[in-house]
């Protein structure tokens, strides 16, 4: 085939060829980058963003390994500088522990990156006040609010099975509900399994809130503490006060695992009330 039967064919033209066809080379290489770069983005959902990008990229996706918290001692203690990407990250702790905080103030981070957050709100105990206040743009938020544990389960998995996620906070585990449900706990164990392979290679950190009475109650046998990466446990400790007001109040964080980092550290935070000034940390 001759180098005008193949040009013919594939209805590029020479560029110095007729002037009037100039604009046509423009649509037909614009319509290909378009081609090619949906082509990329589903690679990429399926694949991770990891597996095919350009090449001027690659030093930024190097550099960036972790979604920072919003808080830098809690970032210092985990060693790359927040939550790791493409695995699992589990908060611990009683509902007034800080944990919602941090959730809160690493959503606002995931968005200052230009990532999509979707917050799995199975206890319909979300908190626009608190989450504005840490800085969440709530009409960039999608919120899912499944019906049943088991439907939150498998509405996560077609999100995650889509791609394009940044942060997924699932919200939440609790001592009183899930972890005392056989059925519940099995497909969680289940679908951490499928979960922990879609995951990996990608960007996005998945957060789980787990909500018990103190962290060391947990459950023996579950599967979430193997399959998480990082695990960090919050404790009360006491009230913040300015005059006869309470403004907030000093919680702790226990490093209990870190596959990316060191395990063991401990850090103090303040976690301000939405009623305070300035209440982001």
């Amino acid at each position: 085939m001759t180098l005008e039967h193949l040009f013919a064919t594939l209805r590029i033209y020479h560029p110095w060829s007729l002037s009037a066809n100039a604009s046509v080379i423009m649509v037909t290489a614009s319509a290909h980058s378009q081609t090619l770069e949906r082509t990329v983005q589903l690679l990429q959902r399926r694949w991770g963003i990891r597996a095919i990008r350009k090449a001027g990229q690659a030093d930024t996706f190097q550099a960036r390994q972790a979604l920072p918290t919003g808080f830098p001692a809690v970032d210092k203690a985990l060693g790359i500088g927040g939550l790791p990407l493409g695995c699992f990250s589990e908060l611990v702790g009683a509902g007034s522990a800080g944990q919602l905080t941090l959730t809160a103030c690493a959503i606002a981070q995931a968005q200052r990156l230009r990532q999509q957050v979707v917050y799995v709100d199975v206890e319909r105990r979300l908190d626009p006040e608190l989450l504005a206040n840490c800085g969440v743009q709530l009409d960039e938020l999608i919120v899912l609010r499944p019906s049943a544990f088991i439907d939150a389960l498998a509405m996560t998995e077609d999100l995650l099975e889509g791609g394009g996620c940044g942060l997924v906070v699932f919200d939440c585990i609790r001592a009183q509900g899930t972890l005392n449900d056989g059925g519940a706990v099995h497909a969680l164990d289940a679908a951490l399994s499928r979960w922990n392979r879609l995951l990996s290679g990608t960007v996005c950190t998945f957060l789980w809130v787990t909500e018990l009475a103190a962290p060391d109650t947990y459950p023996q046998g579950m599967a979430l503490p193997f399959f998480a990466n990082v695990r960090l446990a919050f404790r009360w400790r006491h009230w913040l006060a300015e005059g006869e007001h309470a403004i907030g109040f000093v919680a702790q964080v226990d490093v209990l695992k870190n596959k990316s980092g060191p395990a063991g550290n401990a850090v103090s935070i303040r976690v301000l009330l939405p009623s305070a000034k300035g209440a982001r940390p």
